[in-house]
């Protein structure tokens, strides 16, 4: 079981994690302007928001994909769900990582600010391949599985330079679409004003194919897109 002032906190993180449940986000990623695009792509489900606060469900009470579904949307509530979960490490560490969660997990609110890099060749690498963070802390994301996705997996209080000293590539635009479709259809943060737009002929053609102009409100319609396909193959 976990205290009450742990509770409080999953109560606060909860609202947040859960208004990206359901979605899929396109992250478009770079050093400058002359450095090409990098991508990525994150995937938010209600099993991982848990562990990202340093708590799991008790293991000994063998709660099915059911219940963990009820109780997470009772903590959503704002209901008591003590009982039903121990801490990996300790209430500490929940404390930490919940500081450190509810000032950049929010990747849409603190795009300006966060770092993308990659964790190829650190100590990092074999817990996760991409963080996302700042000075304060960093999100860890780790490849999803049989998928080109990636889902947040930790929350560490170590500086996104840490991790990488060399750590500079921001992030451009990124866009979302609900999990399972095929298109993105929504614009969700631009570094500046019509970037996405003015960037899409610049865009490989796996992205471009994943987007769907029209419905993000861009001139360059699907039409267009299939030639600049064909102009490119």
């Amino acid at each position: 079981m976990i205290y009450e002032s742990s509770l409080q906190h999953l109560n606060e993180a909860i609202k947040i994690y859960n208004r990206f449940v359901g979605k899929t986000y396109l992250i478009a990623y770079c050093v400058n302007k002359n450095h090409p695009f990098c991508f990525t792509e994150f995937i938010f489900r209600q099993k991982h928001f848990w562990h990202l606060l340093g708590c799991e469900f008790d293991g000994e009470k063998n709660y099915t994909p059911e219940q963990k579904g009820y109780f997470y949307n009772s903590c959503l509530n704002g209901e008591d769900v003590k009982e039903a979960l121990n801490y990996t490490q300790s209430n500490k560490e929940t404390d930490s990582k919940y500081a450190v969660f509810m000032k950049i997990f929010d990747i849409i609110s603190n795009a300006k600010e966060i770092l993308i890099t990659e964790t190829d060749n650190s100590p990092e690498e074999a817990v996760f391949k991409i963080g996302a963070g700042k000075m304060i802390g960093t999100i860890g994301y780790a490849k999803d599985d049989n998928s080109s996705t990636y889902f947040p997996k930790t929350v560490q209080d170590k500086s996104i330079f840490k991790i990488n000293p060399k750590a500079n590539k921001k992030i451009v635009f990124i866009l979302s679409k609900p999990a399972g479709e095929q298109h993105y259809t929504e614009i969700e943060y631009e570094i500046k004003k019509e970037i996405v737009r003015d960037s899409l002929e610049e865009l490989p053609e796996e992205i471009l194919k994943k987007i769907s102009a029209e419905r993000c409100g861009l001139i360059l319609d699907s039409s267009q897109c299939q030639e600049k396909s064909k102009e490119e193959t």
